[in-house]
């Protein structure tokens, strides 16, 4: 089964004008199983790796310059006892080299993860260093650094529901646990989270974003005390049934991060928009998913399958303006087929815009991959 994300090649030749081109055999070459978990540059070549997840294996491909740009390695291990549901590379010990961090689960096992890491540096894996689980999270950790000493650290909800930070340091043993400071009581943190580690206030320390069932907590980044909290944007609880990941987006070049949010107003998302916060109200981006052809397409009620286990937007400028466009899931209302598509940002210009940026549905450009 193909399972790899296909890769797109962008090419603006006039302003209006976006050619697709598939990648995916020279990129891959004849290996088509698998998920794209991560890219890293692993073997500090200065060319960017990618991280599969096949089953119960961990793999990197190793890039090139010449096709086919990402190959097999000797960077692999099997974990046949072991669902592999994350990848994440970094710095986890100081020593500047890139590790793989890796959660895993036991069959049925909910959502609670344990957080495994093969340590980089060397010409092979060491498989036997996953054995040892440095810490266990309910849902998956986000990536961070608490303390400022560029060793990558993890924020999350322990085993007895407490919001955590594990600090690494460069001994490569279990984390130091650290305890949430306490604004009070904590709300309930939605699973899968979006939370996110960005500078807020521009004091170019990053700050953390946590992403609750009701609201988007900020949380100051303060050197003397890790985080402190500062403030909270609440979201529409009460309208929308179904909120998707949160994304953090310049949705109009003015070097200022806007909350940018999918949701549905009823379980089947047959009414679903995209709302922005502009940091004193929500806005409904009055998104048209109407192709034009006479179906409604909507997004996709979240699945138990692969990419589908919640609503997603992925960004990332693909008409080179500038602007930060949208990659979605999207389905029709009166079927569950499923296929991605292009959402441009475009300046609204419909009566009623009440903010100045929305995302148009390009409902042709990738009709050559089908529904992949």
């Amino acid at each position: 089964m193909f399972k790899y994300n296909c890769i797109l090649i962008f090419n603006v030749v006039f302003a209006s004008s976006l050619f697709v081109s598939d990648m995916t055999e020279s990129t891959f070459g004849n290996r088509k199983d698998g998920y794209i978990a991560a890219f890293g540059d692993f073997n500090s070549d200065e060319l960017t790796d990618a991280f599969i997840i096949n089953g119960s294996n961990v793999e990197v491909l190793l890039a090139y310059d010449k096709e086919p740009f990402f190959r097999p390695s000797s960077y692999s291990c099997n974990f046949s006892d072991l669902i592999i549901t994350s990848i994440v590379p970094g710095d986890y010990d100081g020593d500047a080299y890139m590790d793989i961090l890796v959660t895993t689960q036991f069959q049925n096992s909910s959502n609670i993860h344990e957080v495994r890491i093969l340590w980089g540096g060397m010409p092979n894996l060491n498989c036997s260093d996953a054995s040892l689980i440095k810490a266990i999270s309910v849902g998956q950790p986000l990536v961070l650094d608490y303390n400022r000493d560029m060793i990558l650290d993890l924020f999350g909800i322990n085993k007895q529901s407490k919001r955590v930070f594990w600090v690494f340091d460069k001994s490569r043993s279990a984390p130091t646990e650290i305890m949430m400071s306490d604004n009070g009581k904590f709300k309930e943190i939605k699973l899968p989270h979006s939370h996110s580690f960005l500078d807020i206030n521009d004091d170019n320390a990053a700050d953390l974003l946590v992403t609750t069932h009701v609201d988007v907590e900020i949380w100051l980044n303060d050197e003397t005390s890790g985080f402190r909290f500062n403030n909270s944007i609440e979201l529409l609880v009460g309208h929308p049934t179904i909120y998707g990941q949160v994304l953090f987006l310049d949705v109009a070049l003015s070097g200022q991060f806007f909350l940018v949010v999918p949701v549905c107003y009823d379980l089947e998302c047959i009414n679903s928009t995209i709302l922005i916060y502009d940091n004193e109200q929500w806005h409904d981006l009055q998104v048209d998913f109407n192709d034009g052809k006479g179906t409604l397409w909507r997004f996709v009620p979240p699945r138990a399958e692969v990419y589908l286990e919640t609503i997603t937007m992925r960004s990332g400028d693909y008409n080179m303006d500038g602007y930060p466009d949208i990659l979605m899931t999207l389905s029709p209302v009166n079927s569950k087929d499923t296929k991605a598509f292009l959402l441009h940002n475009v300046p609204c210009n419909l009566p009623g815009c009440k903010f100045y940026r929305t995302f148009e549905v390009q409902w042709e450009k990738l009709n050559t991959f089908g529904k992949n």
